[in-house]
């Protein structure tokens, strides 16, 4: 559980903390009531728009037509981009894994006259 930048113990009072609210939360809802909650670790949108110019390029790739719109944007100044494999793909990965990376909770509280 150690982080490189907070030492374990912190990270373990942050659990416990955490756990804490959650019991107090999850106490306060009525029987048979299903919680799910899910906090991601970044923007997802920065992954969709990224997801849709590789869409795009990939198109234009299949069509032959990549080369072609890139000359006819730089001519027009539209200031589109194309796609840096590489680059672009290491980014890519990069932002899927931080909208992943996260912490899920998922519970069905109990129904009356449960322990």
């Amino acid at each position: 559980l150690a982080t490189s930048s907070h030492n374990s113990q912190e990270v373990l009072d942050a659990f416990d903390s955490l756990n804490a609210q959650l019991r107090a939360f999850t106490a306060a809802l009525p029987p048979s009531t299903a919680l799910i909650m899910y906090s991601g670790c970044n923007d997802p949108r920065a992954l969709g728009s990224m997801n849709k110019r590789k869409t795009e390029w990939d198109n234009k790739v299949r069509n032959g037509l990549a080369g072609v719109s890139e000359e006819k944007d730089q001519k027009s100044g539209s200031g589109h981009q194309g796609w840096d494999s590489a680059r672009d793909g290491e980014r890519l990965e990069s932002l899927c894994e931080d909208v992943k990376a996260g912490l899920a909770f998922f519970c069905v509280t109990r129904g009356v006259g449960q322990a």
